[in-house]
């Protein structure tokens, strides 16, 4: 049975009409310890890739089908652990920014391809009874999270268009969160817990809207979302609702908001955590939340049905859609899948049932993503490492205050960490389309290019040092082939 499914999911595949096309090689000559980063231009239709090994950096200019424009090298930083972590931009220069050392010291350089100059300027970050957060390139600029030891103080570090450094601080006293309990904690003591199993102390999974965020990522229940002129941070930690920080970019306030998650339905089953409890039972709800342009989608389940709510940032419903244990899932468009550590190993659940118990027992999510008017959800959930070892599950508390800014960069393409995060899990899901104002769409759901590519990543198993990224609205996935010493950009259509 089972290879029969196998095999009709990949007839299914042939026939929904995309392609990879093969736009680009690259020929390169990469030795040891290669770090491979890519910034994309829309408004000039470029794109800079950076490669580098043990010995010096190449940046090339890419024109709009990727062909090489120009391209200037120099010496790869000699500090002890350099690994590229995110990048500025301006109108004539790029300026890619390295961590060193053990992380407090970061090197920027810039590459000016007008001028043919390169230039390397050092910046202390001093991280002195900090906790890091987070790290995000937004509107040309880096920024840096953290947060002050055993406070309700984040600070904020930036590094402009021009490399040189400013570090704002916010005080989120006034806009006190609540913790699973419901009683208020600092922002530190909601940041200082283990979510078995997927977050560790002082996490913050960063969400993009390059390509579909995996239900790895969506199901981390602190989530911070950029946008060109705002951060928003969502704390999912109490079922009860969804808390939202957002910081403005441009004056650095900030406010606070609370949206309920769903009820209707759910007033049988035991939804509080008792404080008083030692042995802290878990309650009979679960939830989640997953934001995308102005709106939030919360999900909510019990042992016995899943709710999916969308909401606008103010807290008003937009739709609602139930399921319950026993009733077909009627604002499904695809089977329900489960993955089993990767995307060649799958099956086909063919009840209700299944699908709520494997949720209830996991880590439910939800994520979404827009395409040509309409928006892709996907609604399931991940388990924690299954299959194999692999230490990037909680990379991101292991390593001390400031080395975790060496750990996060071993992969610094947001992106390929989405890509990698259902290795290893198991992942069971649905997906649905919707219409502009969430109205279900019924029918065949054409896949996204998002799925076509993980299969082809997949095949390309003797490739090395992968990239993803979105470029003049289409995406396209890169990888270095060590014999031919060629690095291949293909496109994906549809």
């Amino acid at each position: 049975m089972k290879k029969i499914v196998i095999i009709a999911l990949l007839l299914l595949s042939s026939k929904i009409g995309f392609s990879q096309e093969l736009v680009s090689e690259i020929k390169l000559n990469l030795g040891k310890s290669r770090d491979i980063y890519q910034i994309v231009d829309e408004s000039k239709k470029e794109v800079y890739f950076f490669c580098s090994d043990k010995v010096k950096t190449t940046a090339y200019r890419l024109n709009s089908v990727l062909q090489v424009i120009d391209s200037i090298s120099t010496a790869r930083p000699k500090e002890k652990n350099s690994a590229i972590i995110g990048y500025t931009q301006s109108e004539s220069a790029q300026n890619l920014i390295w961590s060193t050392g053990n992380g407090s010291d970061v090197l920027v350089q810039t590459y000016d391809f007008f001028k043919k100059t390169i230039k390397t300027k050092a910046l202390n970050l001093d991280y002195k009874k900090e906790r890091f957060l987070q790290k995000i390139s937004t509107n040309g600029l880096f920024y840096i999270l953290s947060l002050i030891e055993d406070s309700n103080i984040l600070k904020i570090k930036i590094i402009d268009k021009n490399g040189n450094l400013d570090v704002r601080t916010i005080d989120t006293s006034t806009y006190t969160l609540v913790d699973k309990y419901g009683e208020v904690a600092s922002l530190y003591a909601i940041f200082d817990k283990v979510i078995y199993p997927l977050e560790d102390r002082f996490s913050l999974k960063q969400i993009t809207n390059d390509t579909p965020n995996s239900l790895t990522f969506a199901a981390y229940k602190r989530k911070i979302y950029a946008y060109p002129n705002e951060l928003v941070l969502s704390f999912d930690n109490n079922i009860k609702f969804t808390q939202l920080y957002k910081i403005n970019l441009t004056d650095f306030s900030i406010s606070r908001t609370t949206i309920e998650q769903p009820t209707t339905n759910f007033q049988n089953v035991k939804d509080t955590y008792d404080p008083e409890d030692m042995t802290d039972k878990l309650p009979e709800i679960n939830s989640n939340s997953f934001i995308i342009d102005d709106k939030i989608l919360q999900i909510r389940l019990s042992a016995e049905l899943v709710t999916v709510s969308i909401k606008n940032l103010n807290g008003v419903e937009i739709k609602s859609f139930t399921t319950k244990y026993d009733e077909p899932i009627a604002f499904k468009n695809t089977e329900i899948i489960q993955e089993s550590g990767s995307v060649n190993s799958i099956k086909v659940l063919e009840s209700s049932n299944q699908f709520i118990r494997k949720l209830y027992n996991s880590n439910p999510a939800i994520t979404c993503f827009e395409k040509d008017g309409s928006y892709y959800a996907t609604i399931g959930s991940a388990t924690g490492i299954v299959y194999g070892q692999t230490g990037a599950a909680l990379a991101g508390g292991m390593f001390g205050v400031v080395g975790s800014l060496i750990a996060v960069a071993l992969s610094s393409n947001v992106n390929i960490q989405n890509y990698d995060s259902y290795q290893n899990r198991k992942i069971v899901y649905f997906s649905s389309l919707f219409d502009k104002n969430f109205n279900h769409i019924s029918g065949e759901m054409k896949s996204l290019p998002y799925e076509q590519l993980r299969k082809f990543a997949f095949s390309k198993s003797d490739d090395t040092d992968f990239t993803i990224f979105k470029f003049k609205n289409e995406l396209y996935f890169g990888s270095y082939k060590m014999k031919s010493k060629v690095y291949s950009f293909y496109k994906f259509v549809q």
